[in-house]
């Protein structure tokens, strides 16, 4: 979903921001990420980016 919405493919900022908070929640508390929850935090970061230019 965050892909999407960095893609201009989706229009739910609110929803991607709910997800990446129980992501966030969820990555602060693992041991050992993988790479795909490295990569999921990258993408989170971008989005955030992206949605405090347009609030």
């Amino acid at each position: 979903m965050i892909g999407s919405y960095l893609t201009m493919q989706m229009d739910w900022p609110e929803k991607v921001s709910g997800l990446i908070s129980e992501f966030m929640y969820y990555y602060k508390n693992v041991e050992q990420p993988t790479a795909t929850d490295r990569k999921t935090f990258e993408l989170c970061k971008e989005f955030e980016n992206e949605w405090s230019r347009h609030r």
